[in-house]
């Protein structure tokens, strides 16, 4: 009794049912009032005579629901609970519709009170039979196994109106979808394209508003099926992370969709870029010359930025530049000039890893980074691309991407110049900044290795500096180091335009003259060596006077070898000394190339 009057008190409409076929065994005032008739019209009645699934109900989808009976045989098969809450429609006698949320709540033995009294008192104790007699019915003695508590549908509706304004201001597209594809319930996502589909979907289909994506298209026949899906594909002018996820019925059919798609085309981009960056700086660190390594950093960077780029040596006198285009993009018009131009003005180049924006070609937004350290940077990228209706052209990733390839040349270029360097004084001498020993036998070897024509042979000249050590001792290190450097100054105008002018060490210097037709020609231009280097040498005030030694050695029989034609010409060398100085000796074979003062240069 205590239970009946605790559930007639409820706000809310409460039935108890009894097997078989759930009949209604009580039913509050609420109820009554709810299913719009009479209470003896009602008891002992299939409660699902009175209900039909509501359209919007998608926890269990309605093909499902066509008998409640069947939704739970087959649940008791499976060894299941039944699902609990479901979006109903009471069906009126006077035709109208009432929504509800029913929930299900299974009746224990506090409920079973085993009492015989009229059903308004006792319904957890058994169910009833139908009185026509005008008095209330009473109970069968056969307990009720089941409630249903039946609240107003518009909570539910309001609900639904919530999620789906929530679904609307998503970044993620969210769709629950039937097997034709229309949408129940959906929305959001960041590309337009998606989120107008999804509306228009609600009363036609996605297969419909979506036909113009073809791979979108594919994946849903796939998910209709019955194959889960989950990858990125290219979709709405981006690349959208796709999940779809059949729902089957008890007897296996796909009667649902769920599908969510998120728009990762901005987590796509940033890691194909990382991904070019990493790749451009393990190609930058093979290359070995400057002119490969800014035709690289403008191709990765214009096909990554879609974009024309130009890589200008701002250090030099004329700036010039290695360019690239993006995929279906021409340069601009007269950009070459333009750029030229502004980059020459006083101040227009931007320090490293500093980001400009000049106004430079109309029509073309474009973008400026310098290269290298410090504020005068000898290398600047300019990005280039079409204005886009006065809208910003170039985001904050743009320039992210831009200064990470900039870091990663100007690295590079770094290392290249210390290669360089590096390269420059293996082969060079210190002191005269001349070809040294090791520049000079390898540019022997490569001429003598080169020669065809018999008429034209490769002569090596050896000079000495006589009374160098007088200058040395007389004056100090120092001014011999001058006097040493006024003679590397002044011998590669002594000789011809294409012989090489190198330092052996000390006061000995030597020149590899190619193309030589006999003797008499090399005695001409050592003489000539002799008179322009035999001019006094002014040093802190002091003029001295410099004679040279100077032996010729010409390539032959017995003579094809760089060491053995640069020995024979300091043999010379040393008989045009004993002879006096100041002379030109060309080696003969009688000389004794075995014999000579070295066996190795």
């Amino acid at each position: 009794m205590r239970w009946r009057r605790l559930v007639d008190d409820l706000p809310v409409a409460v039935v108890a049912v009894s097997p078989p076929g759930d009949r209604i065994s009580y039913l509050n005032d609420r109820a009554v009032a709810a299913f719009g008739r009479r209470r003896h019209d009602l008891l002992g009645t299939p409660l699902m005579s009175h209900l039909s699934v509501d359209e919007w109900d998608e926890l269990i989808p309605r093909d499902q629901l066509a008998s409640w009976s069947l939704v739970q045989l087959a649940a008791e098969e499976r060894n299941e609970p039944t699902a609990d809450r479901h979006a109903m429609v009471i069906r009126r006698p006077d035709g109208s519709s009432v929504p509800v949320v029913m929930t299900r709540l299974p009746l224990g033995r506090a409920f079973d009170t085993g009492e015989e009294s009229d059903v308004a008192s006792d319904v957890a104790s058994g169910t009833v039979t139908s009185a026509r007699d005008g008095r209330r019915p009473t109970c069968t003695g056969t307990s009720a196994s089941v409630a249903y508590v039946l609240q107003d549908g518009v909570d539910g509706d309001l609900l639904r109106q919530q999620l789906q304004l929530l679904l609307a201001h998503s970044p993620v597209s969210f769709a629950l979808m039937d097997r034709d594809g229309r949408v129940l319930i959906g929305g959001g996502g960041e590309a337009p394209a998606a989120v107008a589909g999804l509306a228009e979907a609600a009363v036609s289909s996605v297969f419909d508003t979506f036909a113009n994506e073809a791979e979108i298209i594919e994946l849903l026949r796939t998910a209709v099926s019955g194959c889960g899906v989950a990858l990125i594909t290219d979709a709405f002018g981006g690349q959208i992370d796709v999940t779809l996820a059949p729902l089957a019925d008890p007897r296996g059919e796909v009667t649902r969709v769920v599908g969510v798609g998120v728009d990762v085309t901005a987590r796509e981009r940033a890691r194909a870029r990382q991904a070019d960056v990493a790749r451009f700086a393990h190609q930058a660190l093979e290359i070995a010359d400057s002119a490969t390594l800014w035709r690289l950093a403008a191709r990765t960077l214009a096909a990554s930025l879609r974009a024309h780029v130009s890589l200008w040596d701002v250090g030099a006198e004329t700036p010039a530049a290695h360019t690239a285009s993006g995929p279906g993009l021409d340069p601009p018009v007269a950009w070459t000039s333009r750029m030229a131009a502004h980059l020459s003005g006083t101040g227009n180049v931007p320090a490293a890893g500093d980001i400009r924006y000049p106004s430079v070609l109309l029509g073309w937004q474009t973008l400026l980074v310098g290269v290298g350290r410090g504020s005068q940077p000898e290398r600047v990228i300019v990005v280039q691309r079409p204005d886009s209706a006065g809208e910003p052209t170039y985001g904050e990733d743009d320039e992210q991407h831009v200064r990470a390839i900039a870091d990663v040349l100007g690295s590079a270029a770094a290392r290249l110049a210390a290669e360089r360097q590096l390269r420059h004084r293996s082969l060079h001498d210190d002191l005269t900044g001349l070809a040294n020993r090791a520049a000079l036998l390898g540019h022997l070897d490569r001429v003598l290795g080169a020669l065809h024509d018999k008429d034209r042979r490769v002569a090596v000249m050896f000079l000495d500096l006589d009374g160098f050590k007088a200058i040395n001792d007389a004056y100090g290190h120092t001014a011999g180091d001058d006097v040493l450097r006024a003679i590397a100054e002044r011998l590669p105008g002594a000789v011809r335009p294409h012989d090489l002018v190198g330092r052996l060490g000390g006061d000995e210097f030597a020149v590899v003259c190619s193309g030589v037709g006999d003797c008499d020609e090399m005695e001409r231009l050592a003489h000539r060596v002799i008179v322009r280097l035999g001019q006094a040498i002014a040093v802190d005030g002091v003029a001295h006077a410099v004679t040279i030694s100077a032996g010729v050695a010409i390539s032959g029989a017995g003579l094809t070898n760089p060491d053995r034609l640069l020995n024979a010409s300091d043999i010379a060398m040393y008989k045009a000394k004993r002879a006096g100085g100041g002379q030109c000796v060309v080696y003969q074979p009688w000389m004794g190339l075995e014999n000579g003062r070295k066996e190795s240069g």
